[in-house]
């Protein structure tokens, strides 16, 4: 008889909701459940772990079809990063402590969404937010639609009174477009 046997029949179909909605994110991301395990097979790091659960929270609270509560996006997050660090312990113990400060992101990030009618708005970025989105987009960015949006957050720090952090890019970095 194993632990998880021992676990109630609601906490096991909430863990399967969770998981659905995680092959769901992945399918509308062009993936597989069975090529993020192989991707995260080859990775003794944990960061492959780290960007595929970052972007999953990512799309949980800024989803456009399904406007998701908070409890139901952390309760999701927190079952699949579970899942996912129980089924990889070597690489979800290295990136523990990262998880943890995502799952409280997002609970801030959710919790201080406006509600105005049907739609949920949520509040600017902070200086904080694009200098985190930046590092995160450039030390994951392998296509040229990648290096675009990080291209474009640096535009959005610049614009958001951070001049001297975006006069360091290269303009190599931001001239990806075919033809220019």
């Amino acid at each position: 008889m194993s632990i998880a046997s021992l676990a109630p029949a609601n906490s096991k179909k909430a863990r399967t909701t969770a998981i659905n909605s995680f092959t769901t994110f992945l399918a509308a991301e062009s993936m597989t459940l069975e090529a993020t395990h192989q991707l995260k097979d080859g990775d003794k790091t944990g960061k492959v772990l780290r960007i595929i659960l970052v972007k999953y929270a990512y799309s949980l609270a800024t989803s456009a079809e399904k406007v998701r509560a908070t409890n139901t996006c952390l309760a999701y997050y927190g079952n699949v990063k579970n899942w996912l660090v129980d089924k990889y312990p070597l690489q979800g113990a290295l990136v523990k402590s990262q998880l943890q400060k995502i799952l409280s992101g997002l609970g801030k990030y959710c919790r201080n969404r406006e509600e105005v009618g049907d739609e949920k708005k949520a509040p600017p970025c902070s200086k904080q937010d694009l200098e985190t989105m930046v590092s995160l987009l450039y030390s994951t960015a392998a296509t040229e639609i990648e290096y675009l949006d990080a291209a474009l957050v640096v535009m959005m720090w610049y614009l958001y009174g951070r001049s001297s952090d975006a006069e360091t890019v290269e303009k190599s970095q931001l001239s990806i477009l075919p033809g220019k």
